[in-house]
């Protein structure tokens, strides 16, 4: 497997810092590093070009729940919700409709969202 640097650039591979100048090109181990770490490097070969497109089919895994952890802590909701008065509002919803709804949730709630 081989890549190609598109602009030089310095990377850290194996705790060691290395220098890539622009054009350089290099295999094995590093090029599937740095393609996979979206470093400033383009497949210079089928096996790189495959390697990328496989990547690049696989959706990220999301970061974030979309819906809010209504079971979990008030902390852990209001972490959820930050200053987002959509999920606020969706936090809420939910809230709302727990057989035992937390008044201290619902007010905090109802403050971001009329921010």
């Amino acid at each position: 497997m081989r890549a190609v640097a598109t602009e030089a650039f310095k990377a850290y591979y194996g705790m060691q810092p290395l220098d890539f100048p622009e054009g350089h090109e290099f295999s094995g181990d590093v090029a599937v590093y740095m393609l996979q770490t979206g470093a400033p490097v383009e497949p210079a070969d089928d096996e790189a070009r495959a390697l990328l497109s496989a990547a690049e089919a696989q959706p990220p895994a999301p970061e974030e729940q979309d819906v809010p952890p209504i079971d979990g802590t008030i902390n852990e909701v209001l972490a959820w919700v930050g200053d987002d008065q959509e999920r606020a509002v969706q936090a809420r919803d939910e809230e709302s409709a727990r057989d035992k709804p937390r008044s201290t949730l619902l007010a905090q709630l109802d403050e971001i969202i009329a921010d």
